[in-house]
């Protein structure tokens, strides 16, 4: 689903959010170190624990509500979450076949995808909130803060954002994107845009993380290097907290996420509908994709390609290299999709999951244990990315 606050997610945006992201960030690195000092094993399901972590990011960042699930995982959001990432049972599965399938069925006989409870959850969390900032004038530069200017009329595309560096899988909005969306916006209507941030943002991002943790787990020169450049930057700044600018130009650390992504996607197949007749020709073939038709695109598929990725099961940073990445085939690398509905979060994405590995691998050297499944075996479940038995992974204190 393609949000209407798409400015929400530009570069400088991103810079205002920030903040929020490395203090939840640094927050999660300390607990762990807390909670390890205290005895609790250094073995950790990663799933679990990135969970909380995007829980708690999203929480500030969307709803300006500050939350630590590591010290209380049984607060709101984080149980609502656990809901969400339920998306194996049978209910669900008959639900999303439903909405893929038939969607105008499912809304004629008002077949909701979640429970009425967690519905009434997300309103009323975001409209308490932005009641209580227009009475008190609070202004706090997080999704709230967008929801209040749209609201008003006020949230327009800045044009300074293309000046900032992004990394290689960041897709880029176009001027679709950008024209100012005339409407107005009643209260259903900004509850809706936290519920679709929150559930388009924690699991995928958790997912990415994890898997991202199982590599550098079973890669060591992998996770080597990109420690030093994570200490290089760290001495630059001299210990201060890392800023928007020096997390975009460490170049390994893009390198390394870019194939997270493209060997694990965490959305792996998209789809989109044909909105006219378009003939292609495969294999000798002439195939006809007639308007209207909904098809599918499969990521995964293409990202392990041997035609477009050469030994595609190997995790190898380099592809991403400065000298590799202009040899990549356009739309053969497709992590947050393309085109005017691509994923607009992908900048958000991006920060959350380079910020929590900086200050993780600052404190912690990520190893294999006993309980890791090597190679990784996945659930056969539809549009995700599921393991077998967790990703387990132990967390040494540097």
């Amino acid at each position: 689903m393609r949000s209407t606050l798409s400015p929400a997610f530009t570069g400088s945006k991103m810079r205002q959010m920030f903040d929020f992201v490395v203090t939840v960030s640094r927050q999660t690195a300390d607990s762990l170190k807390h909670q390890i000092q205290q005895g609790v094993s250094k073995e950790v399901e990663f799933k679990d624990l990135a969970m909380k972590f995007t829980v708690d990011n999203i929480a500030s960042c969307a709803f300006g509500i500050e939350v630590n699930s590591f010290r209380d995982p049984g607060n709101s959001f984080h149980t609502i979450a656990k809901k969400f990432s339920e998306s194996g049972t049978f209910k669900i599965l008959l639900k999303f076949s439903g909405y893929l399938l038939a969607p105008s069925l499912m809304k004629f006989f008002k077949i909701k995808f979640f429970d009425e409870s967690v519905n009434k959850f997300f309103q009323k969390a975001i409209l308490d909130t932005i009641k209580v900032r227009e009475e008190k004038g609070i202004i706090r530069h997080d999704m709230i803060n967008l929801l209040i200017q749209a609201k008003k009329g006020n949230l327009t595309h800045e044009s300074g954002d293309e000046k900032i560096v992004d990394g290689f899988a960041t897709v880029q909005e176009l001027q679709t994107g950008k024209a100012g969306v005339k409407r107005k916006w009643n209260d259903e209507d900004l509850a809706a845009q936290c519920f679709i941030f929150f559930l388009a943002g924690f699991d995928t991002v958790a997912t990415a993380m994890t898997f991202m943790a199982y590599e550098l787990a079973i890669n060591p020169d992998v996770q080597q290097n990109l420690y030093e450049e994570i200490v290089e930057t760290d001495n630059l700044l001299n210990g201060l907290s890392v800023t928007y600018d020096k997390l975009q130009n460490m170049k390994y650390m893009d390198q390394v996420v870019c194939e997270v992504l493209r060997k694990w996607p965490s959305a792996p197949l998209t789809d989109r509908i044909c909105i006219k007749d378009y003939e292609l020709e495969y294999d000798g073939k002439k195939i006809l994709i007639e308007k209207g038709k909904n098809f599918l695109i499969p990521i995964w598929a293409i990202h392990n390609d041997p035609n477009y990725f050469p030994d595609p099961s190997k995790f190898d940073p380099e592809r991403f290299s400065d000298e590799n990445k202009r040899s990549i085939r356009e739309y053969t690398y497709l992590p947050f999709g393309t085109g005017p509905r691509n994923c607009i979060g992908s900048r958000f994405a991006l920060m959350e999951i380079k910020t929590i590995f900086y200050y993780l691998l600052l404190q912690f050297k990520v190893s294999v244990t006993s309980k890791t499944q090597i190679p990784l075996q996945l659930k056969k479940v539809p549009v995700a990315l599921k393991t077998e038995k967790g990703v387990w992974v132990e967390l040494q204190p540097r």
